[in-house]
């Protein structure tokens, strides 16, 4: 008995959520379009058929094996992953080398015993093997700050 109540309800419904598309032009050339059959009053209207939405056929949801293109987008995936963690090990290479950089020139400009030689009017003068350590150290240090920004 239920099944004789439920049935044209059914159908009821299916037929409602089947509406038939109008495109209606008016005088002016203006376009609308609507699921109300338009009257006849000066207007141009014709039935327009769509075709079905939010379907796919099937096999064409994804390109080629689906077991294929799954593990070809993981293996993209790790490689990008990977490439990720090389960069980031690599700038903390560049970043610590940065930082010996500065130790090192430090360390190259303090001025040791024998780093300079006493002028006759009572001045210091810097030797040239000083001069020469702290210059080679502060071109280390600017190639290593190179290397760390061109990482950036």
């Amino acid at each position: 008995m239920k099944f004789f109540t439920a049935f044209p309800l059914l159908l009821l419904a299916c037929a409602i959520c089947h509406a038939d598309i109008y495109r209606v032009t008016d005088e002016h050339g203006n376009t609308t379009y609507t699921n109300v059959a338009p009257q006849q009053n000066g207007k141009q209207a014709e039935a327009v058929k769509l075709k079905p939405t939010n379907v796919t056929e099937e096999g064409k949801h994804l390109p080629g094996d689906n077991e294929t293109y799954f593990e070809e987008l993981k293996v993209q995936q790790d490689s990008r992953e990977n490439e990720q963690k090389q960069q980031k090990r690599d700038r903390q290479a560049a970043w610590e080398t940065l930082q010996q950089a500065h130790q090192n020139l430090e360390q190259a400009r303090a001025v040791k015993a024998g780093d300079y030689f006493n002028l006759k009017d009572g001045g210091l003068r810097y030797k040239p093997e000083y001069l020469e350590r702290v210059e080679a150290a502060e071109k280390r240090l600017q190639e290593a700050q190179k290397h760390y920004d061109s990482l950036q």
